[in-house]
């Protein structure tokens, strides 16, 4: 019996030297079992151990088999981000019955050409005065710009979608393409006399009949424009969620540039020299803006509406250039102001989408946009002659004409959703 007894307290002191080797290598929550699972924690000669001083389990790196909730909270943003590409087919406002001129003393203008009555020019045209002399059997006119047509002026805008937990991160940017409308005018000869195209003047501040610059051989006057703009935009989350019209306060940034230009080039054989003159007109439109969004959403389709008021400032940079008008040795001249003035943006915005997918949507949409106090080249020329033309420098000034600016039309686009 004292054999047996031997042999088994042998064995028994062998097992609890090894278990006591283990409990020494292991460190964390397997040297503790109770600490893992919330309870008092004991070291290996039982005796109880502070939590603090349990060695933290080894860091396997962000990316190993859980996400850090910052992981979580960007993947979930990139996951509801959209895209939206969208062509533009927009009309924009024309400059109107604009005369290239400044006021005669006695004669009306007779802009269109050439409902001049051709039978006695004399009635509805006046006579051509160049610097020198009264031209014989030649009467003039003054051309308009009453027939420059900018509607269905191309373009594209993309727009890049954030949501965010508070609001909805929207950013945008779009173009027109430059458009350009070019009027050529040659003499008209008829009975006998010769219907030229001329540009009208002061003499020197004050109404005359024969301050003109003519034009015997041709004629072109070609204005255009170039429109562009961006957005930044925070649509807060819907005032009452669950309605079936949902109603989201917006506020963000706007900036919209429109530059347009007008140049009158020619030349007249009579006096050998080849007037030119040139007017540019850039708006920069820049400013906070505020809105709302109404929308109603369903399975298949979607309708919104976006009005918008943007209350900023434009800083126009205007000029003025001239050469040639009398002689060819006249001094080229060119006069440039640079202003601020206050205005107000209209932006209005209704489109319908259909969903295709979970993930892409097709819509057309209507766009109004009216810019308030725009610059233009047109209207921006003080068409001025001196005492002597020539030998006193251009007159040619510069006299700031501002006037509201609409583009509207039709959109078509589709929309990416990531999720």
């Amino acid at each position: 019996m004292t054999r047996w007894f031997l042999t088994t307290l042998a064995l028994t002191c062998h097992v609890a030297l090894a278990q006591i080797g283990y409990a020494q290598q292991v460190v964390g929550p397997q040297a503790y079992p109770s600490a893992a699972y919330g309870g008092q924690a004991f070291g290996p000669n039982g005796f109880p151990v502070d939590p603090e001083l349990i060695p933290a389990p080894r860091d396997r790196g962000f990316l190993y088999d859980t996400d850090s909730q910052l992981d979580l909270d960007i993947r979930e943003t990139l996951e509801r981000t959209w895209i939206r590409m969208e062509y533009l087919n927009w009309d924009v406002t024309n400059p109107g019955q604009v005369y290239l001129g400044a006021p005669l003393a006695n004669f009306d203008y007779q802009g269109d050409f050439p409902p001049i009555n051709q039978t006695n020019p004399g009635t509805n045209a006046f006579p051509v005065q160049d610097p020198v002399q009264t031209r014989s059997n030649v009467y003039g006119f003054v051309p308009d710009l009453g027939e420059v047509d900018w509607g269905h002026v191309n373009g594209l805008r993309g727009t890049i979608g954030i949501p965010l937990r508070p609001f909805t991160f929207e950013g945008s940017a779009w173009t027109l393409a430059h458009r350009d409308s070019n009027q050529h005018i040659e003499p008209l000869l008829s009975g006998g006399l010769t219907l030229i195209p001329v540009v009208s003047l002061f003499n020197n501040g004050v109404l005359s009949n024969n301050a003109m610059i003519p034009f015997d051989s041709f004629y072109d006057a070609r204005v255009g424009i170039n429109m562009f703009g961006a957005d930044t935009n925070l649509v807060m989350n819907p005032l009452q969620p669950g309605n079936p019209i949902q109603v989201q306060p917006l506020v963000g940034l706007k900036y919209i540039q429109y530059k347009n230009n007008l140049s009158i080039t020619g030349a007249d054989i009579e006096s050998g020299v080849s007037p030119a003159i040139g007017s540019v007109a850039e708006n920069n439109n820049f400013g906070p803006q505020v809105g709302l969004r109404f929308s109603y959403d369903t399975k298949w389709v979607s309708f919104s509406a976006d009005p918008k008021f943007a209350f900023g400032i434009n800083r126009h940079i205007d000029t003025v250039s001239s050469s040639q008008l009398y002689t060819l040795t006249e001094l080229d001249k060119r006069v440039q102001e640079e202003n601020t003035s206050f205005v107000p943006i209209f932006d209005f915005n209704v489109n319908a989408r259909v969903h295709m997918s979970q993930h892409f949507s097709v819509f057309v949409s209507y766009n109004f946009l009216a810019i308030g106090r725009q610059s233009t080249s047109w209207e921006n020329v003080y068409y001025n002659s001196p005492p002597n033309p020539l030998t006193d420098p251009s007159a040619i000034g510069l006299n700031v004409t501002k006037k509201s600016v609409i583009a509207h039309g039709i959109t078509v686009g589709g929309e990416l959703r990531f999720r």
